[in-house]
Formats: structure tokens, sequence, C-alpha cells
């Protein structure tokens, strides 16, 4: 499973992204919009997924 597929699983309980209809899915993209906006005001623009894979490769 995706993390996109997680995400819409988890937030919205919906099974396949096939099956979102027109509103839920632009609920889904403003939602990671603004999950975007959050992590670039947190860490100053700074991706958290990168800064881990940098913390987990040990360098």
């Amino acid at each position: 499973m995706t993390r996109i597929s997680r995400f819409i699983k988890e937030r919205f309980h919906i099974d396949r992204m096939e099956w979102l209809d027109a509103a839920t899915a632009s609920k889904v993209i403003e939602g990671l919009k603004a999950m975007k906006a959050r992590l670039k005001e947190d860490n100053n623009g700074v991706h958290t997924e990168t800064a881990a894979c940098a913390g987990r490769d040990g360098q």
C-alpha cells in the first residue's frame, strides 16, 4: 500500500484511491497542501522525510 493510499484510508475511510468522488478527492488534495504548508513552517523548508533518511543512513 502506498503512502497516499494509507493517508486516504486513515483520514477518509476509503480503501482505494479509484473510489474517490470529485468532492472527496478535492478534500484529499487540500489536506495534502495543508500538510505541506505545515511542514514548511515547522522545518523552515527542510523536508522531514529527507532529514529522516539522512539520519537513518548514518550521514
